[in-house]
């Protein structure tokens, strides 16, 4: 039997990928038509709101790149064996963990020095959110798609309730805004985006570099399909 080539598992993932979205696409119209809508019209504005108008594609944008970057973790766990559906949830306390590190930082400290501190408290606060799923897992066994799917409703609650004692005032729910000298360029004046977009670009090649041609990508590869034969690989 051949291996099939560079490009035709290009086209076979690219197919995959389209298949689900074609899919989900059916689907969803199979619902609409169910409670007596039209789907074409229903897609039309759907897709003319949210890619036919300037503040539709500035918020398609503004909230892919928070999903990119979550994506991404989950993509890396997903290769690995491990089926995190708790990244919701991380997300909240990554968040969370990074506004509650801007509060407190010097308001004279340098974008640089902000940017890593603020990134670095959100990877901890995201890792802290997976630790009980992770320890379940190792310790007991417990399926990590039970455990984590789990967790994201108790941590979106736990994020909720703690964000009222930092709240910017009694009348809403959010902290205090971030400097305006510590906060990211927008893709454009007026756009929503900005360029951490870039940034989730470029992770997503990072990350399919190191799956495919590092030595520590193919171990997360082997693992994921098989941890038998990994560990007798001496993985």
């Amino acid at each position: 039997m051949t291996t099939p080539s560079r490009g035709a598992r290009l086209v076979l993932e690219l197919a995959v990928v389209l298949t689900a979205v074609l899919a989900s696409l059916v689907v969803g119209a199979l619902l609409i038509a169910a409670r007596g809508h039209d789907p074409l019209m229903v897609y039309g504005v759907w897709f003319g709101e949210a890619l036919g108008t300037p503040g539709g594609r500035s918020q398609v944008v503004y909230k892919a790149t928070t999903l990119g970057f979550t994506g991404l973790a989950a993509a890396l766990s997903f290769r690995a064996g491990m089926f995190n559906i708790g990244a919701e949830g991380q997300l909240y306390v990554g968040c969370f963990s990074a506004a509650l590190v801007s509060l407190v930082l010097p308001r004279e400290l340098p974008w640089v020095l902000v940017a890593l501190s603020l990134t670095l408290a959100a990877l901890l606060g995201g890792a802290l959110a997976a630790t009980l799923p992770a320890v379940l897992k190792v310790r007991r066994q417990t399926h990590e798609v039970i455990t984590t799917m789990m967790m994201n409703f108790i941590l979106v609650s736990v994020v909720n309730y703690l964000l009222h004692f930092v709240r910017e005032g009694p009348e809403v729910v959010r902290t205090a805004a971030i400097p305006v000298a510590w906060r990211v360029e927008r893709l454009a004046r007026g756009f929503d985006g900005n360029t951490t977009a870039v940034v989730v670009l470029v992770l997503a090649l990072a990350l399919t570099w190191f799956l495919a041609r590092t030595v520590g990508g193919y171990a997360v590869r082997a693992v994921g399909a098989s941890p038998g034969a990994a560990a007798m690989g001496g993985i």
